[in-house]
């Protein structure tokens, strides 16, 4: 999957990271730079000892905790860069925060 969909240095979102199973991947094996978010803490605190186990430096890798809606109207503001990916792996629910994306798209068009 990663060789496929992203490319060496690629800025990936992921609103629901959980333990950083694919950022992690994609940041090792790839350099991406990650901005994640998970609204569970301890999810959030294990992403972040899953990359510092991986030796991805601080400054590739950025996980946050709240609500995956605010994260993703945020993409792209307050100095966040706008990713080349984003990751929904919430296969239940995903398509409830399509609204979310279509209002950031609908903001950041020329």
């Amino acid at each position: 999957m990663f060789e496929q969909e992203f490319i060496e240095g690629q800025v990936i979102a992921d609103a629901f990271c959980g333990v950083g199973a694919i950022i992690v991947t994609a940041a090792k094996k790839l350099g991406c730079n990650v901005i994640a978010n998970d609204l569970n803490p301890d999810a959030v605190k294990y992403a972040e000892a899953n990359a510092e186990r991986n030796l991805i430096p601080n400054e590739k890798f950025h996980v946050e905790c709240g609500d995956a809606r605010d994260f993703i109207r945020s993409l792209g503001t307050k100095g966040k860069t706008l990713p080349d990916h984003l990751i929904l792996n919430y296969p239940l629910d995903s398509c409830f925060f399509f609204g979310s994306i279509a209002m950031v798209a609908k903001q950041r068009q020329c």
